[in-house]
């Protein structure tokens, strides 16, 4: 419905887990949600990674809502 999640419930002990893959290489990063509130539940995702260098990467986010996991997925340049 499009409608904007704002209770994300506990996934695996975090709110929400982040993959990064680096897209010439076997490279990954894994992320999980930054619990800001004291609890599991949170009102937003936040993640904090660190990319080692130059390239395109594919990122896998996976959250539960609503007792269902949904995995999304994007692609990002990642510059400087």
């Amino acid at each position: 419905n499009k409608k904007i999640i704002t209770d994300f419930e506990d996934h695996l002990g975090s709110a929400g887990h982040l993959m990064i893959f680096r897209k010439d290489s076997l490279d990954y990063e894994h992320a999980v949600a930054k619990d800001l509130s004291g609890t599991n539940t949170l009102p937003a995702l936040k993640f904090s990674a660190t990319l080692p260098r130059r390239g395109i990467y594919k990122l896998f986010l996976e959250f539960r809502h609503r007792e269902k996991t949904t995995t999304c997925d994007f692609l990002i340049k990642a510059e400087g």
